[in-house]
């Protein structure tokens, strides 16, 4: 993250991300409760879909 502004937009994303894949169990620094792992990959699921869809809208 260096030379990158720290509140870049982009910079933001890039940490809910990670927290997520943390929690959603894809990557595996910390434990969490089933519940968290859950809502976790619902909010991945959920902006991986909103990528793809604007992915294909510039093709």
């Amino acid at each position: 993250m260096e030379g990158l502004d720290k509140k870049s937009s982009s910079v933001r994303q890039i940490i809910i991300r990670t927290s997520d894949q943390l929690q959603a169990g894809e990557l595996s620094l910390i434990e969490v409760t089933p519940a968290e792992k859950k809502a976790a990959k619902t909010r991945l699921d959920t902006v991986r879909k909103k990528r793809r869809e604007r992915y294909a809208k510039k093709k």
